[in-house]
């Protein structure tokens, strides 16, 4: 789910189990210094406020996105779904079947570049320093920083993208699936 700016929403576990979710708010707006007020007893403000007087953007502005859905781009060995595609945000799902040599390495002058590794592992190189990066690793990579990633592994693999903000990065996976 993807809500744009300005539009009133809110959320809740009704359900009698416990439930977990990944929650990406981009840009930030104090979002994860609220968090760690909350956490250490003190209210910290931040981009949250009442709904405004002509009731915001309309809700249907919002982006659901279920499993195995969004728009699907192929190459070779490789799947990606795009989830959600906003100004602010492009949030992408990448199934990797066998080995992937991932892009050279680059950087963002304009985009911060995160990943969290669903299933299998990735070697993910940052600033020259690779790392492993296993099911429920998350990595964020700050503008500027030279990166890559490669799926090494003969098995599938499964990562979450999401690039903050778009600034492109959508079309540029639509330019490879060709």
């Amino acid at each position: 789910m993807a809500v744009p700016p300005n539009v009133v929403h809110t959320f809740v576990n009704d359900g009698g189990v416990d439930a977990r979710f990944l929650n990406f708010h981009a840009p930030d707006g104090g979002f994860a210094a609220s968090l760690r007020g909350r956490r250490d007893g003190n209210e910290v403000a931040w981009d949250s406020f009442d709904p405004p007087p002509d009731g915001g953007r309309p809700a249907s502005e919002t982006v659901v996105t279920d499993p195995g859905a969004g728009e699907r781009l192929v190459t070779g060995s490789r799947v990606v779904w795009l989830k959600a595609v906003l100004p602010q945000l492009c949030f992408a799902e990448w199934t990797l079947d066998g080995p992937f040599e991932g892009p050279p390495v680059h950087h963002h002058d304009r985009q911060v570049d995160a990943f969290y590794v669903l299933d299998g592992e990735l070697e993910l190189t940052v600033d020259g320093r690779v790392v492993t990066a296993e099911p429920g690793t998350r990595a964020s990579v700050p503008r500027g920083v030279r990166h890559t990633f490669t799926h090494a592994a003969p098995g599938t693999g499964r990562v979450l993208n999401v690039h903050a903000p778009e600034a492109g990065f959508a079309d540029v996976l639509r330019g490879m699936a060709g």
